[in-house]
């Protein structure tokens, strides 16, 4: 089984700590949002997720890499994700 992770839009509403990353990177125990999702999809037998990036994908690529919590992680670009809400 696969998943998919929506992790493209700007956090409009948490614009004061995600100018500077985005939210699935913002740490909740010591332990970044998206990390925590990527356990939890390995601890029911996940093996594969698509991460959808759009606003620094580049920082979401470098810190997730191609395996995560043994899950093997693919990216498609959103190249709309200003559009907000829907669209990202």
């Amino acid at each position: 089984m696969k998943a998919v992770i929506l992790a493209a839009g700007i956090g409009k509403r948490l614009w004061a700590v995600t100018e500077q990353r985005p939210k699935c990177l913002l740490e909740l125990g010591g332990e970044a949002l998206l990390v925590r999702h990527l356990d939890a999809l390995a601890s029911v037998g996940i093996k594969q997720a698509v991460i959808v990036v759009g606003y620094k994908a580049e920082m979401i690529r470098a810190a997730i890499g191609s395996d995560c919590c043994g899950v093997e992680v693919r990216y498609l670009t959103n190249p709309q994700y200003q559009r907000g809400n829907i669209m990202s």
